[in-house]
């Protein structure tokens, strides 16, 4: 009784918590095309299992937020960077890739919705408001 008056009386704050998922204290993963970073005199081709570029990137925490670091490629650090390829799944129509696990971490998959986005404009309003073309004094 007691604790279902102190959760309506003292809910949490809208999102709170929601950013920590359980199991998920691994580097974040995101996906950047490669070509952005390779330059105009590498060219990746199709089926391409890696590709010798001149930076890595590397996630980092700077004062508590999440950032890039870009370190360039050389002595101790390896060019070559790992390319993963997407697979249609018929049956959901979603593309799978999936990234090999490292030391610590398991196997994981990535499911990806290749839907195009909306041809349709993202304004909402309709029609939009009309504005005086002189200005109305009283």
């Amino acid at each position: 009784m007691v604790a279902a008056a102190s959760a309506i009386l003292f809910p949490p704050a809208a999102g709170e918590g929601s950013d920590r998922v359980p199991g998920r204290d691994l580097n974040a993963m995101f996906a950047l095309n490669a070509q952005l970073l390779a330059g105009q005199d590498v060219k990746i081709e199709p089926g391409a299992t890696s590709v010798n570029l001149p930076e890595r990137g590397h996630l980092v925490n700077s004062n508590g937020q999440m950032a890039l670091q870009l370190l360039k490629t050389g002595d101790t650090l390896p060019a070559a960077v790992p390319v993963l390829n997407a697979v249609r799944d018929a049956a959901t129509g979603l593309d799978r890739i999936t990234v090999p696990a490292v030391a610590g971490a398991p196997e994981r998959t990535i499911l990806v919705n290749p839907a195009p986005s909306p041809a349709a404009p993202s304004d909402t309003a309709s029609p939009p408001p009309s504005v005086p073309v002189t200005p109305v004094h009283t």
